[in-house]
C-alpha cells in the first residue's frame, strides 16, 4: 500500500535576476491500495510528477508524509526502493547494451540472484512479447520497444509496488494493449500500481481508483462512477473538467447553452456597403432570419420523411428503385434544430421597443424558447415585457440613458422588472468586467430592487435560467460547494473578499496584483 498525507514541496525558481518560490505541491493526500490500479490525474503543472518523485525517493518533501509498503520514504529510503519498481517518463536505456544486458544490469544493482534473473526475465519477455528484442542493442529501438525494456527493468526484482509516469505515452495500439494486459496481470497478483496519465479512456477501462490533483492539491479521490456522480456528468472526461480547469474553456459547465439573436441594429448600421452581411433595416433582418428558420424546418421535415421511407424500401427485396437517397447534409441548418424543437434557448437582444416587438414576434412564430437581453431602454413597454413571462438579462447597468430618458432610467430597470414579476439576471458582457457584477446589483438596490432579489440576480436566478440550479446558485445541500466569504455586504463596493472555495476547495487569493496592492496601500 502507498499512503500520502498532506504532502508539500516547493522549489526556488528564477525569473530574470529575481528568485521566486514555486509551490509544486501544497496539499496532496491519497491512498493506493494493494491489488488495485490507482490513477493520478491532473493538468500539466498540477504536481503529479513531483509527487511520484517524492515516492520514488528521488527528492524529499518539505512537509507531510509518504509511505510505501509501510516504510517512510524519508526515514527509510533503501527499504522503499526494495519495495518499489519505477517506470519514469524518461526510459533511460543504455544504447550500447542489449535489452537483456540492460535488464540484468539493473538486476545486479537490485542484488537479485542470477538464478532467479533468468526465470523472471523469461516470464517478463513472454508477458511483454519481447523475446525477439532480448539480444538486440537498444540503440534504434522504437518508443514501444524502449517501453518494454524499461518496464522489464522496473519489474525484474519483483516489487510489490509499481509507479508508472505516463506509461503509454507515444505507444502504438499493439504496445498499449500489451501494457494494459501486463498491468491487469500485476493487479491480479495483488500488487499496488500507481500511474499518471492524461488519457481518460485508459483510466476508465483500467483503473480501480482515481486521484485528481490540481494546483498542487488533491481535489477528488474515488472510483470513476463516484467522480462522475460528484460532477453531475455521465463520463469521466467531463468530470475531470468539472473538478478542475486552468482555462476558461476547461471550466465550462454547459457548452452551447443558447443561441444569441441580435436585433440591436449594430450589425446592419456599422457595416460598409461592400462588406455588408446583414440587411440594413429591421424588417429586412427579420425576413432573413425567418427564411433561415423556414429552411431549417423544411430540412428537418425532409430528413424525417427519409427516415420513415427508408425501412419500407429496405423491406421490399424486389424494389427496383433501391433505397432512397438521403437529403444533402447542411450543418448550418442542423445547428438550428435544437432551438426549433425547444431543447435550447434563444437569447433575443433588443435595445429599442420596436426592435423588441419584432424579435419577439419572430420567436413566437416559430415557438422558440427565449430569454430577453439588452432591454435597458425599453421602459415604455415594460408591461409588454412582463406579459411575455420570460427571464430578462439586465446590463450593463452603467449605460448612459438616452437623451429623452430620465437620469435613472437604466438604474431603475431591474427594480421595475421585479415589480412586474419578471425574473432577472445581471450580465457583465465582458470577462474583465465580471468583478463589477455585485456592484451593478448594488446600484439597482438603490433604485428599487430589494437586496435579496439583487443577490439572487447574480447567483440563483442565472443558474435557474440556464438549467444548472441543481448544481449551482445557492448553498443548498447536495449542490457544488462554490462559496465566497467576504467581510461585509457582498453588494457594497467597500467589501473585501477574504476566501473563495470552488467545489469545496479553497482557491489561492494571492496574485501579483494583490501583492502590489498590499505593498503600496500599507505606505
Amino acid at each position: 500500500m502507498i499512503e500520502v498525507a498532506r504532502l508539500a514541496k516547493s522549489f526556488i525558481g528564477r525569473r530574470g535576476r529575481s528568485k521566486t518560490l514555486v509551490k509544486a505541491v501544497t496539499d496532496v493526500s491519497f491512498v493506493a491500495k494493494d491489488g488495485r490500479i490507482t490513477a493520478l490525474l491532473g493538468p500539466n503543472g498540477a504536481g503529479k510528477t513531483t509527487t511520484l518523485r517524492v515516492l520514488a525517493t528521488l527528492m524529499q518533501a518539505d512537509q507531510g508524509t509518504a509511505t510505501v509498503g509501510g516504510f517512510d520514504v524519508a526515514a527509510n529510503p533503501v527499504a522503499v526502493r526494495t519495495e518499489l519498481g519505477v517506470l519514469s517518463d524518461a526510459r533511460g536505456l543504455y544504447t550500447r547494451l542489449t535489452a537483456r544486458e540492460n535488464v540484468l544490469y539493473y538486476a545486479d544493482l537490485r542484488r537479485v540472484p542470477r538464478a532467479e534473473c533468468a526465470s523472471r526475465l523469461a516470464m517478463l519477455a513472454d508477458l511483454l512479447d519481447m523475446r525477439d528484442l532480448l539480444e538486440r542493442r537498444t540503440d534504434g529501438f522504437s518508443t514501444g520497444e524502449r517501453m518494454k525494456v524499461a518496464l522489464a527493468r522496473a519489474l525484474i526484482h519483483d516489487p510489490r509496488h509499481l509507479i508508472l509516469d505516463e506509461p503509454t505515452n507515444g505507444l502504438d495500439v499493439t504496445s498499449t494493449r500489451a501494457m494494459r494486459r501486463l498491468l491487469r496481470h500485476l493487479r491480479d497478483q495483488g500488487k499496488c500500481l500507481l500511474f499518471s496519465t492524461h488519457i481518460m479512456q485508459e483510466v476508465e477501462q483500467l483503473c480501480d481508483e482515481i486521484v485528481i490533483v490540481a494546483h498542487g492539491q488533491t481535489v477528488a479521490h474515488g472510483t470513476a462512477p463516484d467522480l462522475c456522480t460528484a460532477a453531475g456528468t455521465d463520463n469521466l472526461e467531463d468530470a475531470f473538467v468539472q473538478l478542475d480547469g486552468k482555462s476558461a474553456n476547461d471550466m465550462l459547465l454547459v457548452r452551447d447553452i443558447a443561441l444569441p439573436l441580435n436585433f440591436t441594429g449594430e450589425q446592419r448600421r456599422n457595416e460598409s456597403w461592400e462588406k455588408r452581411k446583414f440587411p440594413q433595416t429591421r424588417m429586412g433582418l427579420a425576413a432573413q432570419l425567418r427564411q433561415t428558420f423556414l429552411d431549417a424546418q423544411d430540412y428537418s421535415e425532409r430528413w424525417a420523411d427519409y427516415e420513415k421511407k427508408k425501412p419500407d424500401t429496405f423491406s421490399k427485396a424486389d424494389d427496383k428503385k433501391g433505397p432512397p437517397s438521403p437529403p444533402k447534409r447542411d450543418l448550418r441548418l442542423e445547428a438550428l434544430l435544437p432551438y426549433l424543437l425547444g431543447k435550447k434557448s434563444i437569447v433575443l437582444a433588443a435595445r429599442e421597443p420596436s426592435d423588441l416587438e419584432t424579435a419577439v414576434g419572430l420567436a413566437q412564430q416559430f415557438k422558440l424558447r427565449f430569454v430577453l437581453n439588452h432591454v435597458s431602454h425599453s421602459q415604455p413597454v415594460l408591461d409588454y415585457v412582463a406579459s411575455l413571462k420570460v427571464p430578462v438579462i439586465v446590463g450593463p447597468i452603467y449605460e448612459n440613458p438616452k437623451n429623452y430618458e430620465r437620469y435613472d432610467a437604466v438604474y431603475k430597470l431591474p427594480g421595475e422588472l421585479y415589480k412586474r414579476g419578471v425574473k432577472i439576471a445581471f450580465a457583465s458582457y465582458d470577462a474583465h468586467a465580471v468583478r463589477n457584477l455585485p456592484y451593478a446589483a448594488g446600484y439597482a438596490t438603490a433604485f428599487g430592487l430589494p437586496h435579496d432579489e439583487a443577490l439572487k440576480a447574480i447567483t440563483l436566478n442565472p443558474a435557474e435560467i440556464w438549467g444548472v440550479a441543481d448544481q449551482l446558485g445557492s448553498l443548498d445541500v447536495g449542490k457544488t460547494a462554490n462559496v465566497v466569504v467576504a467581510d461585509g455586504d457582498p453588494l457594497d463596493v467597500k467589501t473585501d473578499v477574504k476566501r473563495i472555495f470552488i467545489a469545496g476547495r479553497q482557491v489561492p487569493m494571492t496574485s501579483r496584483q494583490t501583492v502590489l496592492r498590499d505593498r503600496y496601500s500599507a505606505k
